[in-house]
């Protein structure tokens, strides 16, 4: 079992604390670091504010988004400013010219934002 503590809120976080925890608790963990996503519940895998809270760190975090949202252009648009390669896994369906000059903008900034 990991252990670790948040030192924003002074709160030993564990594995299992994670995976139990209620929304807050787990949103908390996940800002701090994006690894916690791994072992949130199914339900926190599926809370948008979460994920994207992980996405904005990592795109490799978006291996333990739940299907639900794998097809949310905000999430995809997170994910891709942070891991361009991911462009492979978005859905062509998702892929109109509005999302694709918007995922442009979002991995130049990330690009830049990487470099920096």
């Amino acid at each position: 079992m990991l252990r670790y503590t948040l030192t924003t809120l002074r709160l030993p976080i564990t594995t299992d604390s994670v995976r139990t925890g209620d929304r807050d608790f787990v949103f908390n963990a996940v800002k701090g670091n994006w690894r916690w996503l791994e072992h949130a519940s199914q339900e926190c895998k599926q809370d948008r504010a979460i994920v994207l809270a992980a996405l904005r760190q990592n795109g490799e975090a978006f291996k333990f988004v739940d299907g639900s949202l794998r097809e949310d252009k905000a999430v995809l648009l997170a994910a891709l400013r942070m891991k361009p390669s991911l462009w492979d896994v978005v859905p062509e369906e998702v892929k109109d010219k509005r999302f694709v000059s918007t995922a442009a903008r979002e991995i130049l900034k990330g690009s830049v934002n990487r470099e920096a």
